[in-house]
């Protein structure tokens, strides 16, 4: 939820002090109001559907590329499928993660090492790559897509294993 997640970033994103999560909503609310609350909900909001249609798409493509190769379909396609489709997804959704958390980092003039303010998502894309180059767009990239890869393998095993105890067969 975006108000809990700018609360979150700030208290992440600190430099030199220990921020109690109650001192950050104030300063927030003082600042920026509720708007201050759903600052990067944009970019929040992209980077779900971008990941989970990565992650969707991929994945069924990856698993068919796999069982045409001579992968029975089993755990382990499904498995080789789930760590495709969770690298794909991360490629496409670090960009928007790093620009989520630049825009709620400054939500409510929050305190940060940052020293540029973006004015919004297209500001954030844009002056992001012109001032640290494009390689800043994936910050954290290992993390999330390490974080990717075992949520995607955990749930792609998970349904395939559902769909064969439901369905008496994997999912097609």
């Amino acid at each position: 939820m975006n108000p809990t997640d700018v609360v979150k970033t700030q208290m992440q994103t600190a430099r030199g002090e220990s921020l109690a999560m109650g001192n950050v909503a104030r300063n927030v609310w003082a600042h920026g109001g509720i708007a201050g609350f759903w600052r990067g909900w944009q970019p929040n909001v992209a980077r779900c559907f971008i990941g989970n249609a990565a992650e969707i798409g991929c994945y069924d493509e990856a698993k068919t590329r796999l069982k045409a190769s001579g992968v029975p379909d089993g755990p382990l396609a499904h498995f080789g499928a789930s760590g495709i489709a969770g690298v794909i997804s991360a490629i496409f959704s670090t960009p928007v993660d790093v620009v989520k958390t630049r825009l709620m980092a400054q939500a409510g003039g929050g305190k940060t090492e940052l020293k540029v303010q973006y004015t919004g998502v297209v500001d954030c894309f844009l002056r992001m790559p012109q001032l640290e180059g494009v390689a800043s767009l994936y910050k954290g990239f290992w993390p999330l897509a390490a974080r990717k890869i075992v949520w995607t393998i955990a749930y792609f095993l998970t349904y395939e294993q559902a769909s064969k105890l439901v369905r008496g067969s994997y999912s097609d």
